[in-house]
């Protein structure tokens, strides 16, 4: 296993202790898959929660009234757009079987769900710097999450439980600790504050396990929401933090524009570089205009822009020796044009190349690139 990077983070109690709230936009923006179909009436009326796809829910209630393109973390999609009536007039979820359940979880989390491993993992780890929305969720709903925890044990057949937090995090291992003793199956186990640690097997040569299902905070919430309350997820934290601001989460309606709810954070984005959920591994961004708010989207990391100009290699090595997978993005980067796309599969796209790289090459945008031409 090779040594992962020690990197300096913050806590979160460093954080603004207030969480803020953007519940009330004046309109939604809902991505939709591929070849949609709407189910709308002829008024275009929806509600909170209802379904207007197969697989799409409104997160307000009040009017349909267009599609927009809008930027998300994971490219530009088309959106329906929603007017709020502020009402938040809601459609419940009827009583199903547990196995119909299922369809009313987001598509990647039913899928890990149905997995049949024997060890389930509750991972509280942010991987990247400066970033809280686990945290904080944990924070704020530890006992419920556990209570979670408790009912997956009771509806699936997971043998060994696991709840995983950097050392770091001594609020959440305090509250924890405090708790477990109403759970005693469940081990909780901390980790140094190291990186990258969830795009490696680093987890499960700590855990001695050979595989488990790794379950992130937002996603035992989302199980809450569902299978224990019948209610979907419209709602979701998000972190607002970077090297010279004051860290905040807010807690944000989805399809939100992120422009909105940066000037509830009082954030002059004019003045810095942005990058989607971590400044190391991340996605920088041009432009905020059309970027909204989605579950994927855990944190925007502001780093004050500066005039760093990309110079020749110096053949120190650090890109290769930190390289958690074993691969030479200097090697990479110097024959781009002939690189085998298996060397750019082990790729895990973790950006410390980049990170420690002196000359300040834009080595993983070149392995990416490489990836997407091959596609």
């Amino acid at each position: 296993m090779r040594k992962l990077m020690k990197l300096e983070t913050t806590h979160l109690s460093d954080v603004a202790p207030k969480l803020k709230n953007y519940l009330s936009p004046d309109y939604v923006f809902i991505p939709l898959e591929d070849n949609f179909k709407l189910n709308l009436k002829d008024n275009k009326k929806v509600l909170k929660g209802e379904y207007i796809t197969d697989t799409a829910i409104s997160y307000v209630s009040g009017r349909a009234c267009g599609i927009k393109n809008c930027l998300t973390p994971k490219g530009l999609k088309r959106c329906l757009v929603v007017e709020n009536d502020f009402k938040e007039q809601g459609k419940k979820i009827k009583k199903l079987t547990n196995e119909e359940m299922f369809n009313y979880l987001s598509k990647e989390l039913a899928i890990k769900l149905q997995d049949k491993s024997r060890n389930l993992i509750f991972s509280i780890i942010e991987d990247e710097p400066l970033i809280y929305t686990y945290s904080m969720l944990v924070n704020n709903y530890f006992q419920e999450l556990l209570d979670t925890i408790d009912y997956i044990k009771e509806m699936f057949n997971y043998q060994n439980f696991y709840i995983v937090i950097k050392d770091n995090e001594k609020k959440n291992i305090e509250n924890l600790i405090s708790t477990l003793g109403m759970y005693p199956y469940i081990k909780l186990v901390t980790i140094p504050n190291v990186y990258p640690i969830l795009r490696t097997d680093y987890l499960f040569n700590v855990l001695n396990i050979k595989e488990g299902i790794v379950l992130n905070p937002e996603e035992v919430f989302e199980i809450n929401n569902v299978l224990r309350y019948k209610k979907n997820v419209t709602e979701k934290y998000l972190s607002i933090s970077g090297l010279d601001i004051k860290p905040c989460v807010i807690n944000v309606k989805l399809g939100s524009k992120v422009s909105d709810v940066l000037k509830l954070a009082k954030v002059k984005v004019d003045d810095y570089d942005i990058f989607l959920n971590g400044c190391i591994s991340g996605k920088k961004v041009v432009a905020l205009d059309d970027l909204i708010v989605t579950k994927d989207l855990r944190a925007l990391v502001f780093n004050k822009k500066d005039e760093l100009v990309t110079a020749n290699c110096i053949n120190c090595g650090l890109c290769k020796a930190y390289c958690p997978a074993g691969i030479n993005p200097k090697y990479i980067y110097e024959n781009r044009m002939n690189v085998s796309q298996e060397c750019l599969d082990k790729c895990l796209k973790c950006g410390l190349c980049n990170y420690v790289c002196p000359s300040y090459i834009d080595l993983k945008s070149v392995i990416e690139a490489g990836e997407k031409d091959e596609d």
